[in-house]
């Protein structure tokens, strides 16, 4: 019985800590910039690293595992065949109402970027995944 326990439990944890493993192989970097404007968020290995100025050191911004399980089950949910084609929903960033912005996802060395949104209005495929990055930057 101890042994079916332990075996349970073992594939239970490893499944839980999986959860993981697809934003491990990943970096997202999200960035906005205009001529009054900079902010790049870099996330890689479990790192998030927020810029908000453009000669400013990158600072890191400590998430709870809560926070990370957040966005790797938003990133899942992304569908890279089409990144590429992704565009935002409007265009303010044509005529200086919002800074043009990009989520580029790179994974097993091939980059998707979209096609560029503005700053803090994504493609509503991305949305969730974009405000979720955007909220945790602002954290201190």
């Amino acid at each position: 019985m101890k042994l079916l326990l332990t075996i349970f439990l073992s594939v239970f944890l490893v499944e839980g800590c999986s959860e993981y493993k697809d934003l491990e192989k990943v970096k997202m970097v999200y960035d906005a910039n205009s001529r009054g404007y900079h902010k790049t968020i870099t996330i890689e290995n479990k790192t998030f690293f927020v810029t908000n100025a453009r000669n400013e050191e990158p600072h890191e911004v400590k998430l709870t595992d809560s926070e990370w399980k957040s966005i790797a089950d938003l990133f899942k949910k992304v569908d890279l065949t089409t990144y590429n084609k992704l565009e935002g929903p409007t265009q303010e960033r044509y005529y200086d109402g919002k800074p043009p912005a990009n989520l580029t996802i790179t994974k097993d060395e091939v980059v998707y970027a979209t096609l560029g949104f503005d700053h803090t209005i994504p493609p509503t495929q991305i949305k969730n995944l974009v405000d979720t990055i955007l909220k945790l930057s602002e954290k201190k």
